[in-house]
């Protein structure tokens, strides 16, 4: 009994040590004009075709989107997008940002958010006819 306990607590700790953590501090912070749903859901699509390990979890009680880089077992990293109110937006990106070239994560993900709200703000709601 032992044995086959020591055995699964040596496999979790290995399962575990292969894994890549998040990291819990920010590489960047972005706070952009725009309904946070309509941020993320312009910019999925354009996340996807950077890479297909993108995941996009959705929870709406909290104003909040969430895109990981990984699967079940490791996560690179992940960006959340916060709606702070009904017309703005705050993305916070936990990726390591040691990968070889400074600002590596935030020049690849930051102008991809900026594009969605500038086009967000550039669709007018349609305006009620009076007569």
């Amino acid at each position: 009994m032992n044995g086959m306990r020591a055995a699964g607590l040596l496999g979790a700790s290995i399962l575990l040590g292969s894994c890549v953590a998040t990291p819990r501090q920010t590489n960047f912070t972005s706070d952009l004009p725009g309904n946070y749903q309509a941020i993320a859901d312009c910019a999925y699509p354009e996340f996807r075709k950077l890479d297909v390990a993108w995941s996009k979890a959705d929870f709406p009680s909290r104003n909040r989107t969430e895109f990981a880089l990984g699967n079940d077992y490791a996560e690179a990293g992940k960006i959340l997008i916060i709606g702070t109110d009904a017309e703005h937006t705050r993305i916070e990106s936990y990726f390591l940002s040691d990968v070889g070239e400074k600002d590596y994560w935030p020049n690849k993900h930051r102008p991809i958010f900026e594009k969605c709200a500038a086009e967000m703000s550039q669709i007018l709601p349609l305006s009620k006819d009076p007569g």
